[in-house]
């Protein structure tokens, strides 16, 4: 993975500069894990993002920030302990309407665990790693 700096915050993208694993970041808040295809992508924050419809492309596009990973897209609980990791787009969680990506199932069990108190830490390491 590699960063693309866009606006204030890092996203974590593919060599191919593809946000969150290819996947469809929309279909998370219906509960559901969904690959994007190519057909469907936008161009945010100097990134491309793919989606697995086209009404899921301008869902994205009305509100992006609603449907965007927090922390770029790396892994919340890294993100807790201070790393930059890169995530498992099947190891996800939305969270009081935030979507929040992990590096594999046991880690996001894990964070799972102490949920808020990860996401209190990772806030505070965020400014640090993004800079």
């Amino acid at each position: 993975m590699q960063v693309a700096y866009a606006a204030e915050n890092p996203i974590m993208v593919d060599g191919d500069n593809v946000a969150a694993n290819g996947y469809d970041v929309v279909a998370y808040f219906d509960g559901r894990v969904s690959r994007g295809i190519p057909a469907f992508s936008i161009e945010y924050r100097d990134a491309t993002w793919y989606f697995e419809s086209e009404e899921s492309a301008s869902t994205f596009q009305r509100d992006p920030e609603r449907y965007e990973p927090l922390y770029g897209g790396y892994c919340a609980y890294g993100v807790s302990q201070g790393y930059l990791v890169a995530t498992d787009p099947n190891a996800w969680s939305v969270v009081k309407g935030k979507l929040y990506l992990n590096y594999n199932a046991p880690t996001r069990n894990h964070w799972l665990s102490r949920r808020d108190e990860y996401i209190d830490l990772a806030e505070k390491h965020w400014p640090r790693l993004i800079n």
